[in-house]
């Protein structure tokens, strides 16, 4: 098997995984959302770059 080369601008699906957390609002048991951030895996200091999506069954909200 070959070995994969070290690309350091590119995220893999392991580390984003490793990275994620839950989010639900004290007021509103019904809503529920996956958060991942890449700010620390892809090196940024002075921008965020987050994923959201929604928890099967769950209501969403998004702030823009």
């Amino acid at each position: 098997m070959e070995k994969r080369q070290a690309y350091p601008h590119l995220l893999r699906r392991d580390a984003i995984s490793a990275g994620e957390s839950t989010f639900s609002h004290p007021w509103n048991p019904w809503l529920s959302n996956f958060r991942h951030t890449f700010e620390r895996l892809a090196g940024l200091v002075r921008t965020g770059v987050s994923l959201v999506r929604p928890a099967a069954g769950k209501e969403s909200f998004a702030y823009l």
